[in-house]
Order: structure tokens, then C-alpha cells, then sequence
């Protein structure tokens, strides 16, 4: 077909094939701006390659079925080479079509991306229901606007710092996905609210979100969010969705006000929708979690990080050790599932800090997939500049080394038992008892975690010991009828 007999698009937005999470999700970003550019009259089309998980070649095949104005990606650090190589192939056969990104890596990073590539037409920084219409705008009807917080070739461009105030003014979003989603398993997603109010020093939220004049944590109005619940209910028949917010709760007790006004509105509503939300350890407070759990809530992700002081310091957490563990007591109190994020290693982690965030996660009878979770440094955030002496890598693949010889060991050695483990766990779905079982085999990462931090500074036992005693209760385990 030649290309004229294609059909064409105005903009085309694209998730590339690059795993960052465990689940199937629908990316609300791209359906956020779908949603903007289609109010404007564009003709937009949503290919989300990750969740028809599709190789980048079929991903090309799909894209050469269009003509394509502007092509939109999603760009995601640790995908950063592979997405720039696809692209570079892409604009080699296609260039007359513009390319643009958007996402905090590339809103962080815009001009070492600049630099690094020219595969760029534009970066889109920070939320994009705005900047990215007017390129468009300007790009595809001629249209002399302003391109604030548009970064391009050759052009120094500084962030405006400005943002959505009004949330309910936004289209709502474009659900092209969310049938494909629930195919693959997803859980369908809502968006409550835009950024955070703490400022944790290795996240980007709060920087991305960032206002001269306005809040860092910005809400829909509880009608509005209940509006939406109706309609996705009615569309898809929905029994269980989660909120996708940074953090659910707003600050303090402004926060924990609407919380309670929006249980008392579901309620009300009489939805038969069961919800999980995301939010920090010092929002957790009984009177809200028991009015959410009465009304739906099931399950919170819950952004512990560390109990060890020193972490929790570094980090800029802004809260003490015990709110950890009073969050997960309330938690357990009115029978919420939670999951524990953790940062177990960082630059200056000691065997202290290690031994205290494995005790609160046995206590909390957490026992996460991966113990050996290690801090991600990202354009961006403060911890990114904290160790210049200790990073290392080009700026998609920030590493660090370790300040203490003996933690390097301890993570190694961490490292190559839960790698060493993976085929088993993968082949625990075939199992009668793979969930019982794929909980003890994370136990027991953990516990390995656990000896050798013990031994590493008592020196009873190497760590080729510990390896092969732990080998072989994990030989035991598979073994096990």
C-alpha cells in the first residue's frame, strides 16, 4: 500500500515495549492526553505495545500502516536505548513524521536527551494536556501560540512550573485500552488526584508536579471521581479498580477530610466496586482506613522504604520509624492487604539498617519478591546529586557503588540466590501448591538476606556455606509434594 493510501492520524501515542512493572496496566498518561488532543479535534490513536505485548519489530509493523503527523512516546529510563534505536529506524522511513516524548525521565532529562540524540523533535516537561496540544497546534494547523514548557533542538527551554489547578476542567480519559488491559489481567485504573505532598529525595513527583502558585498534591472534586466510577461500572461492569494516585491522601488533615468525604459519597452511590489505593505510612490513621474499608477498600500500597532512622533521614521522609509500624498495625487491625515498598540498599546502607527493615517486614509478614531492592537514581531528585563520588553510568542507568565492602558482598551474594531461584518460581503456576509455595521460597530470600548479614559481620560462615545451605532447603522445597 502506497502511503497515500494509508490511513492517517494527527498524532499517534505509543508505549514501547519496555517492562518497568510486574503487572499489565492501562496507561492513564496517554489516555489523559488522548483524551485533551481529541477535545481539540486532532485524530489520535493509542498503540500500547507493552500490553499487546508485541516486539518492537511488530510494533514497526503496526506504526507503517499510518501516516503519522506527530508520533508520541513514552519514554522510560531503563528503555531509553532500546526506545531511541526503534525510533531512529522508524524516522529513517518515515521523515516526515514529528516525534515527540513526555514523562518524567524525559521532562528530568530533556537536554542530555537533546544532546544525546537527534531523533527528538520535541520533549513535552511535566504534565502535557497543555504543552502538548499547543505543539500540536502549532505544528499541525499553523497556530501561533506560545510553547511553554516545550523543549526542542537548539532552543533553551525552562520549565514554566506550572500546572493543572482544576482537574475537573480535564477531559475525562480516553478508555481505548481498558478492554485490552482487563484481557491481560490488569486491574482497571482511576486517577484521583496529580502528585504528592512530601518531599521524598529520591522521587520525582514532587519536582514534576512542581507550581510557583499552586499546591504539589492537586484533587478532582469527589463528584467527579464518583462520576467517572458510575460510567466505568455501567461501560465494563467493573467489581475492583484501583486508584493510581502518587498518594491518595492529601496533607494532614485537609486530607484525611476528603478521604472521609469520599467514603461517605461511595457509600452513597451504592457501587459495588471494591478499590486498593496508594499512600504514605503517617496517612494512615484508623478513622479513615476503617471508613474506606467499610465502603470497598481491600488493599494499600504502602511507601515504607526503610524503618532504620538513618535511611529515613537521608531519604527525606519526613516521619519516624514507628509510623511504620503503626501504619501496618492499623492496617492489620481492620484486615487491609497491604504491599510494603522497600529500599533495602543504598549508597551508605550498613548491616544495621539492613537487619531492621528485614525484621519489620517478617514482623509485618511481608515477604516481598525481591528483597535485594535497591534505590533507583533518577534525573531529577535530590539523592541523585548526594553521591557524585559513588555514581556512576550514563544518565538512562544511573549505578552506584557500595560505601562499605562488606554490604557489596552481602547484596552479591543476595543478588545471585534470588536469580538463582527465578526458574523455580516461574514454574510454580503448574504447581497445586504454587501460592503457598511461592510465598515460602520469598520467605527464604529473605532469610538468605538475612544469614548472611548476620555472618558477614560475625564471620562464622563464608557465603559459599550459607549459599549452599539455603541450595538446598530450596532443593527441599522443590522437591515437596
Amino acid at each position: 500500500m502506497s502511503s497515500k493510501g494509508k490511513p492517517y492520524y494527527d498524532v499517534v501515542l505509543v508505549q514501547p515495549s519496555i517492562t518497568w512493572a510486574y503487572y499489565p496496566f492501562e496507561h492513564l498518561g496517554l489516555a489523559y492526553l488522548t483524551a485533551a488532543l481529541r477535545r481539540e479535534g486532532f485524530t489520535v490513536k493509542i498503540v500500547d505495545a507493552l500490553l499487546l505485548r508485541w516486539s518492537m519489530a511488530d510494533l514497526y509493523r503496526e506504526l507503517d500502516q499510518y501516516r503519522i503527523g506527530i508520533l508520541g512516546v513514552t519514554l522510560i529510563s531503563h528503555g531509553y536505548p532500546t526506545t531511541v534505536e526503534f525510533l531512529r529506524f522508524y524516522r529513517e522511513r518515515h521523515p516526515e513524521t514529528r516525534i515527540i516524548a513526555g514523562g518524567h525521565f524525559a521532562t528530568f532529562a530533556a537536554d542530555k536527551i537533546l544532546a544525546h540524540t537527534e531523533v527528538f523533535d520535541a520533549i513535552v516537561l511535566g504534565e502535557g494536556e497543555y504543552s502538548a496540544v499547543n505543539y500540536c497546534r502549532r505544528i499541525l494547523r499553523g497556530v501561533e501560540v506560545e510553547l511553554t514548557d516545550v523543549a526542542m533542538p537548539g532552543r533553551t527551554v525552562r520549565r514554566s512550573h506550572d500546572r493543572i489547578r482544576d482537574m475537573d476542567q480535564l477531559a475525562p480519559p480516553a478508555r481505548d485500552c481498558l478492554e485490552l488491559a482487563i484481557s491481560q489481567g490488569a486491574i482497571p485504573s482511576v486517577t484521583a488526584s496529580r502528585g504528592c505532598y512530601a518531599r521524598c529525595a529520591f522521587c520525582t513527583v514532587h519536582n514534576f508536579y512542581a507550581a510557583t502558585s499552586a499546591p504539589r498534591w492537586v484533587a478532582r472534586s469527589v463528584d467527579n471521581v464518583i462520576a467517572e466510577l458510575y460510567e466505568l461500572h455501567r461501560q465494563y461492569r467493573i467489581k475492583h479498580f484501583m486508584f493510581v494516585d502518587d498518594n491518595f491522601m492529601g496533607p494532614g488533615q485537609m486530607g484525611r477530610r476528603r478521604a472521609l468525604e469520599f467514603a461517605a459519597a461511595y457509600r452513597k452511590s451504592q457501587l459495588p466496586m471494591t478499590f486498593d489505593i496508594d499512600c504514605r505510612a503517617m496517612d494512615v490513621c484508623e478513622e479513615v482506613i476503617e471508613a474506606l474499608r467499610d465502603v470497598g477498600l481491600r488493599s494499600v500500597f504502602l511507601g515504607i522504604e526503610s524503618v532504620s532512622d538513618r535511611d529515613l533521614v537521608a531519604y527525606r521522609k519526613g516521619q519516624k520509624a514507628e509510623t511504620c509500624w503503626k501504619a501496618v498495625r492499623i492496617l492489620k487491625k481492620f484486615r487491609i492487604s497491604y504491599t510494603i515498598a522497600m529500599i533495602m540498599f543504598n549508597p551508605e546502607t550498613d548491616e544495621q539498617s539492613l537487619l531492621k527493615n528485614i525484621e519489620f517486614l517478617d514482623w509485618a509478614g511481608y515477604y516481598p519478591r525481591n528483597p535485594v531492592s535497591i534505590l533507583n537514581l533518577y534525573e531529577g531528585t535530590e539523592l541523585r546529586d548526594r553521591y557524585p563520588d559513588l555514581i556512576y553510568g550514563p544518565f538512562w542507568d544511573y549505578r552506584f557503588h557500595f560505601a562499605r565492602e562488606s554490604v557489596k558482598i552481602i547484596y552479591e551474594e543476595a543478588m545471585k540466590f534470588c536469580k538463582k531461584t527465578l526458574p523455580f518460581e516461574r514454574d510454580l503456576p503448574r504447581r497445586r501448591d504454587g501460592e503457598p509455595t511461592r510465598r515460602e521460597l520469598h520467605r527464604m530470600r529473605l532469610f538468605f538476606l538475612k544469614d548472611l548479614t548476620l555472618n558477614q559481620g560475625q564471620g562464622r560462615e563464608s557465603p559459599a556455606e550459607i549459599r549452599k545451605r539455603w541450595d538446598d532447603r530450596v532443593d527441599r522445597l522443590q522437591r515437596k509434594e
